[in-house]
């Protein structure tokens, strides 16, 4: 396991498939960053998590956009066809199944990208507070006294 992959795996990102297109989108971003410090990796991870989350919003309203126009249209035919409101609804939702899959995928993809996010922030408060316990200690250390 390659350092970069032992970074994201830490972030709850395993196993890394390159596939996969957030996992694709990491690693371009992050493949040449062996040099950089921890935060700055966190840093720019978040910024591709961001991205992310913002397109799998946008894909969670499209989708529901999708479903509901067609579960209305479907419906209203139906009713104008004649057959009753509950036979209308039910020819309706079967219709627009496939419409409801894509927005429950959606969603899942905007959830999981979302929990990657609240990781990825918890990881970067956690290194901050590090670096100033570090830095408090090591000024402890310089002028004396308690940290």
């Amino acid at each position: 396991m390659s350092p970069l992959e032992r970074f994201l795996a830490r972030l709850g990102i395993t196993p890394l498939d390159r596939n996969n297109e957030l996992h694709a989108r990491l690693w371009e971003a992050l493949k040449d960053t062996g040099h950089e410090t921890h935060m700055e990796r966190l840093i720019l991870t978040r910024g591709v998590l961001s991205r992310a989350h913002e397109d799998a919003a946008l894909a969670v309203g499209k989708t529901r956009a999708l479903y509901e126009t067609k579960l209305r249209t479907v419906k209203r035919a139906q009713t104008d066809a004649g057959k009753s409101g509950v036979a209308a609804t039910a020819v309706a939702e079967a219709e627009a199944q496939h419409y409801r899959n894509q927005m429950h995928e959606a969603e899942a993809w905007w959830r999981g990208v979302k929990e990657h996010l609240r990781t990825v922030d918890k990881d970067i408060d956690k290194t901050r507070s590090d670096l100033v316990d570090a830095r408090q200690m090591r000024a402890a250390e310089t002028y004396g006294g308690q940290p």
